[in-house]
């Protein structure tokens, strides 16, 4: 089994939730996007999840949970880009420090009607 601890940032680092929860060994990165779509109402394809360093955790072909470098304790970010969190930015572009680059991040998930 592996536990893995889950917290909900924003585009400055703050933590708006937390939970954490198990996965068998052969667990697939699916299952974890499906609990986290579970518990925080996120759909899989508005998730992106991080390393607590930053690093994003991102399907190469690899299912199994371990393949990704994941292990028993690890904390993942996840930062949303629904509607309701349209000014989340990865951990990665927190440290910018540019509003602009942040504005022009913000632009890029912007869909015209």
């Amino acid at each position: 089994m592996m536990e893995l601890f889950f917290e909900l940032h924003d585009h400055t680092g703050f933590t708006y939730k937390k939970f954490n929860a198990k996965f068998g060994n052969q667990s697939a990165l699916e299952e974890v996007q499906e609990k986290i779509n579970t518990v925080w109402e996120i759909e899989c394809v508005k998730q992106c999840l991080f390393f607590k360093d930053g690093k994003d955790i991102f399907g190469s072909g690899e299912d199994i949970l371990q393949s990704y470098g994941l292990k028993n304790g690890d904390k993942v970010v996840v930062v949303s880009f629904q509607l309701t969190s349209l000014f989340a930015a990865p951990p990665a572009l927190q440290t910018a420090g540019n509003n602009l680059f942040l504005l022009l991040f913000v632009a890029s998930r912007l869909t015209l009607f």
